[in-house]
């Protein structure tokens, strides 16, 4: 097994990735990480305006889809079918969805007001999150979940 987090300007910075058995590095990335979500064979990445989807074995990045605007939902996926769920906004924005393959967009809800910084949770065929309302009272809203 392995983990894979960042690591302090004292400790070199960046994400690091270290077996489990040992605590050995197994390679570092640059990358400052806002969320990590795992699935197979991939590690999928917040970090900054982008969405960077690494293999876990290498480090090596394999797609990256960079956005407009800071990310606000950290990255999610779907363990079930391997789609990637990532949210950007600064006054306004948007939920996207990706297939965790291929990085291709698979589709993009845009959002009616700024959301709040939850996250983004996948549940029974839905993706759930959390955005204020025009009283900005947080409201629990649900987009259907996408299918590769």
């Amino acid at each position: 097994g392995w983990s894979i987090g960042n690591r302090g300007a004292l400790q070199g910075g960046g994400l690091h990735a270290v077996s489990l058995d040992k605590g050995e590095k197994l390679w570092a990335s640059p990358l400052k990480a806002e969320g990590i979500a795992s699935h197979g064979d991939r590690a999928f990445v917040s970090s900054g305006k982008a969405i960077v989807a690494l293999e876990k074995a290498t480090g090596k990045e394999l797609w990256r889809f960079d956005d407009k605007w800071p990310v606000r939902f950290a990255v999610t996926v779907d363990t079930t079918t391997g789609v990637v769920y990532h949210g950007a906004s600064d006054k306004g924005g948007f939920v996207h969805a990706f297939d965790g393959a291929t990085g291709k967009e698979i589709w993009r809800h845009k959002l009616e007001n700024t959301p709040s910084l939850s996250p983004l949770v996948v549940a029974g065929g839905s993706v759930l999150y959390r955005q204020l309302d025009e009283k900005k009272y947080g409201v629990i809203r649900a987009l259907k979940a996408a299918t590769p």
